[in-house]
């Protein structure tokens, strides 16, 4: 649609309500990367609102990253930022879709996900966890190889936990882990609700924990929220 819908959030709305106050903003069509489903968070520490990754209605698209500042007048002006570099992810890499991807106050994480060319056949899953470093500036990638029993996570959910541990503690559940790096995405297999795939910030160190109670049925590129609650618990 190359549109950004702005929705005030000083008052209540619905589906159907939402249309007579929103704003809806047309992207430039010269920009390039029009993408399905891309990473898209906030950085505080610079005010903006930032794009990255997806799958790309184009073949060739990389994997460019694009922001915009917010204002009062719910008014959105796109730019692209300078194409992100980590050991895995050039300037010469396409796009990465299907990641698991959260932001905490500091730092953006993006953990597995898939090379985005839609003319390849079978899909390139990829390795490791992308982070992000907002004050510096600086894109890194390590090793995921404790995340799963491939390594490779691809259409999971990701949320962030600041109470837990010293730094927090990412959070990772469903999505698919291909046993090979190339993976037919109707037949890779899904991992199991009962498994929560955490990552200690702080000691940089991976944990799994099993879930109890009524566990839903695997799932992938599925939508997920977490928050506090009134009783100290995560829920999610």
């Amino acid at each position: 649609m190359g549109q950004t819908i702005s929705i005030p959030l000083a008052q209540a709305w619905t589906n159907s309500s939402v249309q007579s106050y929103s704003i809806v903003t047309n992207r430039s069509v010269t920009d390039g990367h029009w993408s399905k489903r891309p990473a898209l968070f906030y950085d505080p520490l610079n005010d903006k609102i930032i794009q990255w990754g997806g799958w790309p209605y184009d073949n060739g698209d990389l994997s460019y990253s694009f922001s915009f500042t917010p204002n009062n007048h719910g008014t959105v002006a796109w730019s692209k930022d300078d194409t992100p570099i980590t050991n895995e992810v050039d300037q010469s890499s396409p796009a990465v879709f299907g990641a698991a991807f959260i932001a905490s106050n500091s730092s953006f994480y993006s953990l597995g996900g898939s090379i985005a060319e839609p003319s390849a056949s079978p899909l390139i899953a990829v390795q490791g966890l992308t982070e992000y470093e907002f004050a510096s500036d600086k894109w890194t990638n390590t090793s995921s190889l404790s995340a799963t029993a491939s390594g490779y996570l691809v259409g999971g959910q990701a949320a962030f936990t600041p109470d837990f541990g010293q730094a927090g503690f990412l959070v990772f559940l469903g999505g698919s882990d291909p046993d090979t790096q190339e993976f037919d995405p109707d037949g890779a297999p899904l991992v199991d609700m009962s498994n929560i795939t955490l990552y200690d910030l702080e000691q940089k160190t991976w944990y799994h924990q099993t879930t109890t109670g009524t566990v839903p049925p695997p799932r992938q590129y599925f939508c997920s929220v977490g928050g506090r609650s009134v009783q100290d618990t995560f829920e999610m």
